[in-house]
């Protein structure tokens, strides 16, 4: 205590406390004392305690945080949703799918609900849960899931779609867990699965050429088949046809075609049953151009449900240059037009231009002209025809068509008269046509395509039916009384007796225009200046003026017209248009006109000429043909009225 207080009021130096402690532990070391006096085996001892209840408190922290992250912390990825199913499949055939839920955190999960998104081409058959639908969207409420809970869906299903088509399921599920108030997303590449439609429940082929020449003719054969055991109600084949293809039938007829396509329908298509459609047509394009036939097929497995497609096939056909050339006349031209019942000749001529040999010709020639054709009079040289006159040239008959050499020609016919009546029954029937299609087919090849065949040329021409123009004439002397004759029956010398005469006008098959029928009178014979036309009585004062229209107007060339020219002593007749068919379909054109005969001394005992015979000049619009033909000389001997005897048209001396 002295020394201390000795020292209290003196400095104290650092280097003097370092000194002052270097000798202390000097003599510690002797002593077992550490640099401040204390035991060594004491602060051993603490140090250990200390280091005992640091571990300790440290490993209940860590428990105590680890139990409160447990409760309160949520890892997303422990809750797992999986598609389990066949990735490849038939179309249409039903298929089971499990979709597997698994929560795999510690915490239940609250409002939580499994979504399946679908193609619009799945149709889900049956649940094993209940389930609601929204457009392409199912979804499954399942409540609250429990930590560590698993549950499956399982759904079973079909996807109707065409071959190779993808499409994907894809799940996901939402929840809230119970620790967050804000809602959650299931994620991962197992909750979609793909499937791919590796085959369907049919078999479809189209079958045509390879080839063919521009014009040519192509069969075309489609063929299905249902490979499934399913039985489908209601089957739609369809053909959708490149440009330049020019539908010409089809067996069966089409249930709907439109310019580029036609589609059939099939009832009640049992399994394993097989069906086909066979159409034939023409078709033009450039050479060396590929031409693309489709064929399209859907079905449904009922007949009020919509069809699904399952097939697409094409065809392939190029244009090609023609080996052979063919042509064709008739009565040895190539613009001749037909007269009612004449006869026709068709020659047929063909020619090998290319290179090479050809082999297995056969030569189709096939008419169209039922209404105007008399096919019982079909004559064919050196060949066949069938039920529906079918024309076949084969080397049967013609031995040159087994080969016909580089350069080769040949020709081929046949005859056939026109009907001397043609069946008229509606005002559609007129402009007829002969059309006469020339196939050359080549059948030097094997297989199926046999059935279709090659055509290698072809000729198509088309003749028209003139129009048919035929005048009636008759002469009266006691008529329908509206235009009165008078005068002594039989004719007498010195004495002037009238008559009516008429012109009956009919026409078959096309429209006329610029028709004029004239006739001469002879000199004892004169014009009154009466007439009726279309229904009216009409009186020329002037009997000598000169195209004059007898109505009183004038004379125009779109209006039908009668004049007398009396330099000339004709009567002229102008029609400016007379449609097809008049005196069948429609009244006949009538005109009715009177004369006044005055016989003389050199005229007794014999009949007299009233009218000469009328000619005729008209144009067929159709055709563009001009037509002449004449009517008949009308006599005092009047043997269309049956009022006066045939002696009483003989010239007498006195009545």
């Amino acid at each position: 205590m002295n020394s201390l207080k000795e020292n209290q009021n003196n400095e104290i130096h650092p280097e003097k406390i370092g000194s002052f402690l270097s000798r202390d532990e000097e003599d510690n070391k002797f002593e077992g004392k550490d640099a401040f006096g204390t035991n060594n085996k004491n602060t051993k001892r603490k140090r250990i305690i200390a280091g005992i209840v640091i571990f300790l408190l440290a490993v209940i922290g860590l428990g105590f945080y680890s139990y409160f992250y447990g409760q309160h912390s949520f890892d997303a990825q422990k809750v797992e949703v999986t598609v389990l199913g066949p990735e490849e499949i038939m179309s249409g055939k039903e298929n089971t799918y499990q979709i597997k839920y698994t929560n795999n955190t510690k915490v239940n999960l609250k409002n939580s609900r499994v979504l399946l998104n679908v193609p619009d081409k799945l149709v889900l058959v049956s649940s094993n849960k209940n389930f609601k639908k929204e457009l392409s969207v199912i979804t499954w409420d399942l409540g609250e899931l429990k930590a560590g809970e698993t549950g499956i869906i399982e759904i079973v299903a079909k996807v109707i779609g065409p071959l190779d088509s993808e499409y994907n399921l894809d799940s996901k599920m939402l929840y809230t867990p119970a620790n967050f108030n804000s809602e959650f997303q299931s994620a991962g590449l197992a909750s979609r699965v793909k499937i791919k439609i590796t085959s369907v429940p049919f078999k479809v082929s189209i079958l045509s050429p390879k080839s063919t020449i521009s014009g040519g003719e192509v069969k075309t054969l489609i063929k299905y088949q249902n490979i499934s055991q399913t039985e489908f109600h209601k089957i739609e084949i369809k053909a959708v046809f490149p440009e330049g293809f020019v539908f010409d039938s089809s067996s069966p007829a089409p249930f709907k075609k439109e310019d580029n396509w036609a589609c059939w329908i099939f009832k009640t298509v049992k399994p394993d049953s097989v069906g086909e459609v066979e159409i034939m047509g023409g078709l033009n394009g450039e050479k060396g151009k590929t031409k693309k036939i489709k064929t399209v097929l859907r079905a449904s497995e009922t007949e009020d449900a919509l069809m699904a497609k399952y097939l697409e096939e094409n065809s392939e056909i190029i244009i090609t240059e023609a080996p052979l050339i063919v042509s064709q006349t008739v009565n040895g031209l190539t613009d001749y037009v037909a007269q009612k019942n004449e006869e026709l000749e068709y020659k047929i001529k063909y020619q090998n231009v290319s290179n090479q040999e050809i082999k297995g010709l056969v030569i189709n020639s096939v008419l169209d002209g039922s209404k105007v054709l008399d096919f019982e009079t079909l004559k064919v040289a050196n060949g066949s025809y069938d039920d529906q006159y079918k024309i076949t040239w084969s080397a049967f008959n013609v031995p040159e068509l087994a080969v016909l050499k580089p350069g080769q020609e040949g020709e081929v016919s046949f005859k056939i008269k026109l009907r001397d009546y043609f069946e008229i029954k509606e005002y559609q029937d007129k402009n007829f046509t002969i059309k006469n299609t020339v196939t050359v087919k080549n059948f030097n090849f094997s297989g199926e395509a046999v059935k279709v065949g090659k055509i290698i040329a072809s000729s198509e021409m088309e003749t028209p039916v003139s129009a048919g123009l035929f005048l009636k004439t008759a002469g009266y002397y006691n008529d329908d009384g509206r235009i009165e004759n008078d005068g002594p029956i039989p004719p007498t010398i010195g004495e002037t007796t009238t008559y009516t005469i008429h012109w009956y006008l009919n026409s078959i098959v096309n429209d006329l225009d610029g028709i004029e029928i004239a006739a001469v009178l002879p000199e004892q014979v004169e014009w009154t200046g009466k007439y009726i036309l279309n229904d009216r009585v009409f009186s020329e004062s002037d009997s000598d003026s000169e195209n004059k229209k007898l109505d009183g107007e004038s004379n125009k060339n779109d209006q039908e017209s009668l004049a007398y020219y009396s330099d000339t002593r004709e009567v002229v007749w102008k029609i400016p248009l007379l449609p097809a068919n008049t005196g069948i379909l429609s009244p006949v054109k009538e005109i009715t006109f009177q004369v006044a005969l005055t016989p003389i001394a050199e005229n007794i005992g014999k009949s007299m000429i009233l009218v000469n015979r009328p000619s005729m000049v008209a144009r067929d619009k159709f055709t563009d043909l001009n037509l002449t033909g004449e009517g008949g000389t009308v006599t005092t001997e009047l043997l269309d009225d049956e009022s006066v005897g045939e002696e009483e048209g003989i010239v007498v001396a006195d009545s």
